[in-house]
């Protein structure tokens, strides 16, 4: 339906040098802890497999531009 399935505030174990690339690395974890919410709906048997992609929603451009770019490992 759209609406929130986390969020959270807490202080990054990654020293950042950007802002731009804690809020990339705050995606980075969201998206982690999307795959496992996925993993653990689909586990309980209650749904189907889930095989749609995720959806995520971000509003800050740099962290955007730095998951863009080709050859991060981060």
């Amino acid at each position: 339906n759209g609406g929130a399935v986390d969020w959270k505030s807490a202080r990054q174990s990654i020293f950042a040098t950007s802002s731009a690339e804690a809020e990339y690395i705050a995606a980075f974890d969201a998206s982690k802890e999307a795959i496992w919410v996925i993993k653990f709906i689909s586990g309980l048997g209650v749904v189907p497999t889930i095989k749609e992609p995720i959806s995520m929603h971000y509003d800050n451009t740099g962290a955007i531009a730095i998951a863009n770019e080709s050859g991060i490992t981060k």
